[in-house]
């Protein structure tokens, strides 16, 4: 297979994956703010909670690909795909419990989440390369 094509389904793959764990995100958080605003009674209406889902899968389609080709390409996938749905969850739960803009904490929990990823793929890259063995500074587990 060209290396071309690989590039192009593996960032198809990483777009579905996104899109899939973006609009779960979306829901769990939108179900986050609204318990810690005022209850449970959201759980009658799922129509509701279409809008978080569109949303979040659209941007994690779009982000899932975008920050693992330019940011996180040393990274396992896994953490790839785990850890910025989850900065995105514990930033909407800081900014809902603070009483300020959700969306705002969504945006900063992913953003640092992917740094956090990039800066230690990078440390990890530094120490492989100051003469421990090969492939030691890979991140497979």
């Amino acid at each position: 297979m060209r290396t071309a094509s690989r590039v192009a389904i593996v960032t198809l793959a990483l777009a579905g994956v996104g899109a899939v764990l973006g609009a779960l995100a979306g829901v769990v958080s939108l179900a986050v703010v609204w318990t810690i605003a005022g209850g449970a009674s959201w759980l009658g209406d799922a129509g509701l909670l279409l809008y978080p889902a569109v949303v979040g899968g659209a941007l994690g389609a779009v982000l899932a690909p975008a920050l693992s080709w330019l940011f996180l390409r040393r990274v396992a996938l896994w953490r790839v795909l785990v850890y910025p749905p989850l900065g995105t969850l514990a930033g909407v739960t800081v900014t809902a419990l603070l009483r300020t803009n959700p969306i705002v904490g969504a945006a900063c929990g992913t953003l640092l989440a992917t740094i956090a990823l990039a800066l230690t793929a990078r440390r990890r890259g530094r120490a492989a390369a100051g003469g421990a063995s090969a492939g030691a500074g890979r991140d497979d587990a």
